[in-house]
C-alpha cells in the first residue's frame, strides 16, 4: 500500500517533518517556490510531469526587456570585478570575494544565457529556489529577524542574514516564523546600473568562469 504523500516547500522542513512523521509517510521537498503563476490557466504541464509554467513579474518584465541592449555591448571585465564587489558580494561568494549566502555561481553560471542572468538580476522572484527564500522570524521577547534558513533542527532554527552572519533561535523561544515567499537578493538594482554596467558585471562573470 502507497505511502501517505507530504510535500512541503523546503527540502530542511521536509527533513525535520520526516523526523517526527516517521518510515510511515513520504515527506518530500517541492524544490523550487514559485513567487508568480500565470494568472490564467492551470500554470503545470499535466502531460509532462506536472512541469510548472512562470511568468515573468510585470515590473521584472518591464526592467529585463529595458536592459536586453546591454546584452550586446563589450564589457570590461576588470570594472565588472568592481561591480561585484560592489552590488554582489554581500549575498555571493565568487573566486573568494564576498559572502556565501546566495548560490553558488561558479555552478551556476555555466547553465545560463545571457537573457538568464537579466532575469535573475532584475526580477529575483520570478522563481526563488526554496533554500534562498527570505524568513521571518519573531522571538518571545519582541526581536523580529530575517534570513534564509541555514539550519533547522526538532529544537532550533538558525537564520543567516544576507552579510553573512546568523541567529540562532530556539523554537520555545520562537512566537513565528514565516516565509516572506521572497528571495533574499533584493529588487530595484537597475536604479543603481546602467546598461554598460551590466555589460561589464556579466564579462566579468564569463571570463572568471572561462578563465580568459
Amino acid at each position: 500500500m502507497p505511502k501517505p504523500l507530504v510535500i512541503v516547500e523546503s527540502p530542511a522542513k521536509a527533513k525535520t517533518i520526516a523526523s517526527f512523521l516517521g518510515a510511515d509517510y513520504d515527506v518530500r521537498a517541492s524544490v523550487g517556490h514559485v513567487a508568480d503563476l500565470p494568472s490564467k490557466g492551470l500554470a503545470v504541464d499535466v502531460d509532462n510531469h506536472f512541469k510548472p509554467t512562470y511568468e515573468l513579474t510585470e515590473r521584472g518584465a518591464k526592467v529585463v526587456k529595458e536592459f536586453a541592449p546591454a546584452i550586446e555591448l563589450k564589457g570590461d571585465a576588470s570594472k565588472g570585478k568592481v561591480l561585484f564587489k560592489t552590488h554582489c558580494a554581500a549575498c555571493h561568494q565568487f573566486l573568494g570575494e564576498g559572502n556565501d549566502v546566495g548560490p553558488n555561481l561558479v555552478a551556476a553560471l555555466p547553465n545560463k544565457s545571457a537573457e538568464d542572468l537579466l532575469t535573475s538580476l532584475f526580477d529575483p522572484n520570478r522563481e526563488v529556489d526554496p533554500r534562498y527564500v527570505n524568513y521571518q522570524a519573531l522571538t518571545a521577547d519582541g526581536r523580529q529577524l530575517t534570513g534564509i534558513v541555514a539550519v533547522e533542527t526538532p529544537t532550533s532554527v538558525t537564520l543567516k542574514r544576507a552579510d553573512g552572519a546568523t541567529d540562532t533561535v530556539l523554537r520555545a523561544n520562537l512566537d513565528s516564523l514565516r516565509s516572506t515567499k521572497l528571495s533574499l537578493m533584493p529588487e530595484g538594482l537597475e536604479k543603481q546600473l546602467k546598461h554598460q554596467d551590466v555589460a561589464d558585471l556579466f564579462a566579468y562573470l564569463r571570463s572568471a568562469i572561462s578563465g580568459k
